[in-house]
């Protein structure tokens, strides 16, 4: 069982799925900070983690078979899965590592007895009705999820709009075309977010390790600013003092460039799914983060300190688009 934070002993063990990448780096600051032991389990080689201490274990994996994840959960309290793709490639398929990998996790997870299992999905998740691949495989996952556990072990569910901060992959792809495109030409710049920051977001996933209240649960969590995609590009230009000139592509146009940047472009800046993926507002019902008394990094304000390079600019922005 997890003990009271603050009692000098260990708060607990938790395994980090995914925990070397952008969302599992600032969980396992968080934890750390809270007394958690952490199991960082992933498929790549150590690397250093800002916190890091003598209570993170790193555990590779050289595939998802399933009997070395039940190895990796042993003397667990609470497994927690960060793990997900944008984009498809030969080696990893939207079905491979958003549904059969948690699959298999809910299935040790629940063969082990662990208590809790956490699982980072996506707003707008589901199996029957998103419109893209992404989020149809993010729908499937967490149907098996409720499929597989809430009896012996319980699971909560977390849907993150955007999420940005410092490495966010999204965050660096906007960088990236601001910065060399003096032109840029965007396909569904009206698409909605409310993007959150991605210590909201460890925060949020905390909360659920820590109480009960959000057993078996589906909670949404996303920021307190709304910006279309157009919005968030101005945003990022007017920070990093760029002028830029951004038009948006009516939908024929903006499949023939999602086309090209897939097929033709290193690096898949965008896919043909990512664009189905937009036709939907990244935009909840009911926020979590204020019942747990969590208040957002606003976006806004946090380009602001990342750049360091206006004061003024943003505060009125809205009167200027």
């Amino acid at each position: 069982m997890i003990k009271e934070e603050n009692k000098k002993s260990t708060s607990g063990t938790v395994a980090i799925f995914g925990g070397s990448g952008f969302v599992g780096s600032a969980l396992i600051n968080l934890l750390l900070l809270k007394n958690y032991r952490v199991k960082i389990i992933s498929r790549h080689s150590k690397r250093s983690i800002t916190g890091a201490s003598p209570g993170v274990e790193w555990i590779r994996l050289k595939s998802f078979d399933i009997t070395l994840i039940k190895n990796a959960l042993t003397d667990v309290d609470v497994a927690i899965n960060t793990i997900g793709i944008l984009h498809e490639d030969k080696k990893n398929s939207f079905k491979t590592i958003h549904v059969d990998l948690v699959e298999k996790i809910c299935q040790s997870v629940d063969d082990l007895k662990i208590r809790k299992f956490i699982h980072l999905s996506a707003l707008k998740a589901s199996a029957a009705h998103a419109p893209s691949d992404y989020l149809k495989s993010k729908g499937l996952a967490e149907d098996k999820i409720k499929q597989m556990l809430g009896k012996r072990s319980t699971y909560c569910i977390v849907q993150p709009s955007l999420i940005f901060g410092d490495g966010a992959q999204s965050f660096n792809m906007f960088q990236y075309l601001v910065s060399y495109f003096p032109i840029i030409p965007l396909a569904k710049a009206s698409a909605m977010f409310a993007p959150v920051h991605v210590n909201d977001v460890a925060q949020s996933v905390y909360q659920c390790l820590k109480s009960n209240d959000y057993d078996n649960q589906v909670i949404q969590v996303y920021g307190s600013e709304k910006f279309n995609l157009k919005q968030i590009l101005k945003l990022i230009a007017m920070a990093k003092n760029k002028k830029r000139v951004i038009i948006g592509l009516p939908d024929f146009l903006g499949v023939m460039q999602a086309s090209f940047l897939e097929f033709i472009v290193p690096g898949k800046l965008m896919t043909r799914d990512n664009f189905k993926s937009l036709s939907i507002p990244s935009i909840g019902e009911e926020n979590i983060l204020e019942s747990m008394n969590i208040k957002p990094i606003k976006f806004s304000n946090w380009l602001n300190l990342h750049y360091n390079q206006y004061k003024d600019k943003i505060s009125h922005y809205r009167d200027i688009i």
